[in-house]
This record gives structure tokens, C-alpha cells and sequence, in this order.
């Protein structure tokens, strides 16, 4: 099989075959033309003399026709060939690109489903710190109602006041949230 760097020879070789071809032409056509006139003329030594002249012309003409066209079919083949060897080079190319792209995609969606894991994980974290953190808040005010009644026993005690009164209000304002606040009423039902 011809590689491509054959092909600037081949040329050569073409331009050349082509080349003698026009002239084998001019000569048939030539001789074609001295001939018929001959036998136009009756000039029957003359035409016996072109004809072999003529016969040989021919020949050549065929013979550099042929030499064309091969040459031509070889340089087509060629250039066909380099043309499919450059196509697969390019799908090679495209394949290689693409796999390249197929690995970028599949390690970009693992890192981000993992991301988005340890999102998930941050928010369940975040929400268990609010339900956490509401605990707190009450078990806060709880002691906050507790440290109030201390302070009225504590004057009671001092002999500020007679007795302890019958209602004491206590800090409610973390108590009433979860009751003016659905979104918090709903944390507080939550279990993971």
C-alpha cells in the first residue's frame, strides 16, 4: 500500500503521464488527418505509409490514456485513503474528547452527590440543633419561673411581704412559640 508521503512523486508521475498523453493525442489526431486526406485523395502509397504510422499512434494514445487513468485511480485512491485515515484520526480524536468528558461528568456528579450529602447531613444536623436549642430555651425558662418564685420566698422571707401571692406569672415566651409558630410546631414533631 502507497503511504501519502508517496503522493508528491505520484504527482510528478501524473503531471507527466498527462502530459505525454496530450502530445500522443496531437500526434494520433496528426496522422489521423494526413491519413483521411490521403484516402480522400486516392493516395494510396501515402495512406499505405500513414497507416502503420497511424495504427502505431493509436496504440500509444491507448497506452498513455491507460498510464493516465491508473496513475489518476492511484492519486484518487491516495488522497481517499488519507482523507479516511484523517476522518478516523478526527473520530479517534472526537472518541477520545468524549470519554474524557464522560469521566469529567461522572466524577463532577459523584463529587456533587457526595456534597450533596454532607448538605443533607448539615441540615438534619441543623435541625436537630433547633429542636435542641428550643429544649434548651424552655428548660431555661423553666429555671427563669423556678428563680422567680425564689425571689417572692425570698421577701417573704425578709418580711418584705406576709405571704407568698396566689399566682405568680412565670416567663412563657419560649412555651408560646411553638403555638404561633407552625414551622416550629413541626420541628418539635420531628423524629429522624
Amino acid at each position: 500500500m502507497m503511504t501519502i508521503t508517496a503522493a508528491p512523486a505520484l504527482r510528478d508521475r501524473l503531471s507527466a503521464a498527462q502530459d505525454a498523453e496530450a502530445k500522443r493525442q496531437q500526434a494520433e489526431a496528426k496522422l489521423t488527418a494526413l491519413y483521411t486526406a490521403a484516402v480522400a485523395a486516392s493516395d494510396h502509397t501515402e495512406a499505405g505509409r500513414l497507416k502503420p504510422l497511424l495504427d502505431e499512434a493509436r496504440l500509444e494514445l491507448v497506452i498513455a490514456e491507460a498510464d493516465t487513468t491508473a496513475l489518476r485511480s492511484a492519486m484518487e485512491r491516495l488522497e481517499r485513503e488519507a482523507a479516511e485515515r484523517s476522518q478516523a484520526a478526527l473520530e479517534a480524536e472526537r472518541r477520545k474528547r468524549a470519554q474524557e468528558q464522560l469521566g469529567q461528568a461522572m466524577s463532577d456528579e459523584r463529587v456533587s452527590l457526595e456534597r450533596s450529602a454532607a448538605a443533607v447531613e448539615r441540615m438534619w444536623l441543623a435541625l436537630q440543633a433547633a429542636k435542641d436549642a428550643h429544649a434548651e430555651a424552655r428548660q431555661l425558662e423553666t429555671e427563669a419561673g423556678r428563680a422567680r418564685r425564689r425571689q417572692w420566698q425570698a421577701r417573704v422571707d425578709a418580711g418584705d411581704l406576709d405571704s407568698m401571692p396566689a399566682y405568680i406569672a412565670v416567663p412563657n415566651h419560649v412555651s408560646v412559640l411553638a403555638d404561633r409558630e407552625p414551622v416550629l410546631r413541626e420541628l418539635l414533631k420531628w423524629r429522624r
